[in-house]
């Protein structure tokens, strides 16, 4: 390949044999294994796989795991992120968007039940506060079979700016 008149040389592997790409292969095995453990716990089929490794990733990034005291997002943005950690699949209760399909009637409970499936990230890996939330009712006539299709067990999701801590319930 070529990058302007300058070839850049690098090194490669042979295909077919992952122990010449072995960093590459690392993080392919620590990924299933974070989408396979969210899953679990979540009690969520398969076809929720790329929530589950966005919400991997994200929750390797805002957790502290370096002898220094400070997180992959603290050493990219430069401050701790603001949001609140929460495991995949958790149940939550939070407070509809104005402009949600989900709204609540003029008497309903402020708040509704959810489940937690993971953070709205922006181009440039920002995050403006938003969580990805689908009501718990739209579970109701899903088949939540391990092995189940998309199609099956699909829900529409919110997007959520307000989660309620459960100190605040």
């Amino acid at each position: 390949q070529r990058v302007g008149k300058r070839a850049i040389p690098h090194e490669h592997s042979v295909p077919g044999v992952p122990a010449t790409n072995g960093i590459a292969e690392a993080m392919v095995r620590r990924t299933i294994r974070g989408i396979r453990q969210n899953l679990v716990q979540a009690g969520l089929p398969r076809a929720y796989w790329t929530r589950a490794c966005q919400h991997h990733w994200m929750a390797r990034n805002i957790a502290v795991q370096e002898s220094d005291g400070k997180c992959p997002w603290e050493r990219r943005h430069g401050e701790s992120f603001i949001g609140i950690g929460l495991p995949f699949g958790c149940l939550i209760d939070y407070i509809p968007s104005p402009i949600s399909s989900n709204k609540n009637e003029k008497m309903d409970p402020t708040t509704k039940v959810g489940v937690f499936l993971g953070y709205v990230i922006q181009p440039g890996h920002k995050w403006n506060g938003e969580y990805i939330v689908a009501p718990l009712a739209a579970f109701k006539n899903c088949d939540l079979r391990i092995d189940a299709t998309p199609g099956t067990c699909n829900v529409n999701v919110d997007t959520v700016t307000r989660i309620i801590p459960q100190d605040e319930i």
